[in-house]
């Protein structure tokens, strides 16, 4: 795990100097905009658009597309990418081997960042919701699931470790459906340049 660290430290090293250049060509203006954040990530390599350039951050998000976004955010795609053929093949019966997210989900559950329900699925193409997508990025900042945090505290750690700035997150409990890619991607900045 401490190699993960030295990663997630170079990671944010890059992210931090591209938010600096950010702050400088944005000056006087909100440095927190969403637009920024997600050009930022844009940068890294983490977030895509469409052709048009639009980030479709009103979209909601799926969990194929939340666990390829989180991984990214550890700079892992070209891992994922060149052992696709080993990650690939999940334990999931809902993860078809030939599925573009199938070696993500491979990784993430090899990494303990990801995991199905109880009869094997995955469920790739429904809508994250907050909670679990807050799981998996406490879990990719490798905070351990069971140890460090549980699911009734998932709300109270994101805040904890300012994943999520809005105070009522420390007594939050009301989980959100139809998660948006706005919000991921304002989760994914602030990890960034919270480690």
């Amino acid at each position: 795990m401490m190699y993960f660290k030295k990663i997630v430290s170079v990671i944010l090293s890059v992210a931090l100097c591209i938010g600096l250049f950010t702050s400088i060509v944005f000056a006087g203006q909100d440095t927190d905009d969403v637009y920024q954040m997600a050009d930022a990530l844009n940068n890294l390599n983490i977030l895509q658009g469409d052709s048009n350039g639009d980030y479709m951050l009103d979209s909601f998000l799926n969990r194929a597309q939340s666990i390829t976004l989180i991984i990214r955010m550890l700079g892992k795609d070209k891992a994922v990418q060149q052992n696709a053929d080993e990650l690939k093949y999940t334990k999931y019966v809902d993860v078809p081997s030939d599925a573009w997210y199938a070696p993500y989900v491979g990784y993430g559950t090899m990494y303990g960042i990801v995991a199905g329900d109880p009869e094997g699925n995955f469920t790739p193409t429904k809508n994250i919701t907050e909670k679990a997508f807050l799981k998996m990025a406490l879990c990719a900042l490798d905070y351990e699931y069971g140890v460090d945090f549980d699911w009734a505290g998932v709300f109270q750690k994101a805040y904890e470790v300012g994943i999520v700035t809005d105070k009522s997150y420390t007594t939050k409990v009301q989980d959100e459906n139809n998660y948006t890619r706005a919000k991921a991607v304002e989760v994914i900045y602030r990890a960034l340049n919270s480690y």
